[in-house]
């Protein structure tokens, strides 16, 4: 995964948490992930391991692998998704944003 996916990440997980209206406390309170690695991820930072882009996409109540997805920018993946069409139809709009501008 290069920088531009990790930066598709962390947009899409600053959104997502918008939208649901989730503080790093309340992700952490869940259990599955710690707010160090919350802000890692939306910081792009690269030592953030497969792993850790699981359980943060599983407390956001994304796809299985659906970060991953994202950050490889496997289109076809996100979109064969199973999962809220308004996230998936707003997250290929920012890969292939990303795909032309970047």
């Amino acid at each position: 995964m290069d920088t531009a996916g990790r930066q598709r990440i962390a947009q899409l997980v600053r959104a997502a948490m918008a939208w649901q209206g989730l503080t790093k406390s309340r992700l952490e309170a869940g259990g599955r992930v710690h707010r160090g690695t919350v802000d890692r991820v939306r910081l792009a930072d690269p030592t953030v391991s497969d792993a850790m882009l699981r359980e943060l996409g599983t407390a956001l109540g994304f796809p299985t692998d659906y970060l991953l997805d994202v950050g490889i920018g496997d289109v076809q993946k996100v979109a064969a998704s199973v999962g809220d069409p308004d996230l998936i139809r707003w997250t290929i709009d920012l890969m292939r944003a990303n795909q032309h501008h970047g």
